[in-house]
């Protein structure tokens, strides 16, 4: 904050010197030294990159749409390193959609244990909430909601999802045994 302060100071003071009347403007000249102007932009273009935005990027997570039948897209934006992460994606995709005409059906109270990327497969550990669903359709929306999420993301080619660290838990529907593909088809 303060170096955006320091920004908007130095630019005021440019501002105002350059609106000195210019019978004034000989008297103030002798007093700032020639390397002045230099210094005052070298000054503003310093703190200007450090607070210069990071570079944005978008993130595309997958929802139901109102009738459960198909997947739909949400784009929200991020910055590049966030886009990058997968954690931070799921993380986004549990949050819900903006919209009104889609639907989050990830499971109340699912958490994410362990995230990471290896060989373009994006390894995930979440915790038994995310097995606990009633239907086929309904579970096949949630694990392609998850897996074509994470696809998304640039070197994610395939998802590897375990429950409490386990591959295949007993009560678990979906055959975790092997890395899973997006599944476009779903898709509206």
């Amino acid at each position: 904050m303060k170096k955006i302060a320091i920004v908007v100071l130095v630019l005021c003071m440019i501002f105002c010197a350059s609106c000195v009347k210019k019978d004034n403007a000989t008297e103030i000249q002798g007093n700032v030294s020639e390397s002045a102007p230099e210094v005052v932009t070298d000054a503003v273009a310093e703190v200007a990159e450090e607070v210069a935005p990071e570079e944005s990027s978008q993130i595309t997570l997958y929802y139901s749409d109102n009738q459960a039948m198909y997947l739909e897209k949400e784009e929200r934006g991020a910055t590049v390193e966030e886009a990058a992460d997968p954690e931070f994606v799921l993380r986004e995709l549990m949050k819900g959609p903006d919209s009104t005409e889609l639907v989050n059906v990830l499971p109340e109270g699912i958490k994410i244990n362990s995230c990471k990327v290896e060989d373009d497969v994006c390894i995930i550990d979440l915790s038994k909430e995310f097995i606990e669903i009633q239907g086929s359709s309904a579970q096949q929306m949630v694990l392609y909601s998850v897996v074509n999420t994470l696809c998304a993301i640039d070197g994610v080619e395939k998802v590897r999802i375990t429950i409490d660290g386990e591959t295949n838990p007993k009560d678990c529907v979906f055959d975790l045994s092997e890395d899973i593909e997006a599944d476009l088809s779903l898709l509206k």
